[in-house]
């Protein structure tokens, strides 16, 4: 669903099931990646917010989001990431999606330019 609306809305999108073939894409094509979108829970030994510290580990300039629709919405963790704009949650609608993912991609970094 969601790689059908992003392709549709004309973003190149490579996909991965498990959270260990989305770091081996990551790893390979890091230069070519402009963000990475990847729900919390997910199938494999370690979940998306341990993706995102290797991520970040690798390269602190390339965003990742969330989506998830398994985090309850009175965590406050939950709450600052919606606010922060880092999460969108299940269910969701498809230009909801297209909205989140460009908001992602022309965020300005703290020096003022668009990452």
């Amino acid at each position: 669903y969601i790689e059908h609306v992003l392709q549709v809305a004309n973003y190149r999108v490579v996909t991965a099931t498990t959270v260990e073939d989305a770091w081996k894409i990551v790893q390979r094509q890091q230069a070519e990646i402009e963000l990475v979108l990847t729900d919390i829970v997910m199938p494999g030994s370690i979940d998306g917010e341990d993706l995102a510290k290797r991520i970040h580990q690798l390269d602190p300039a390339l965003p990742v989001v969330f989506i998830s629709g398994a985090l309850s919405e009175t965590d406050d963790h939950t709450a600052m990431m919606i606010e922060k704009q880092l999460l969108l949650r299940k269910p969701f609608f498809p230009q909801q999606l297209i909205d989140f993912v460009g908001v992602q991609l022309h965020k300005e970094s703290p020096s003022g330019v668009a990452q």
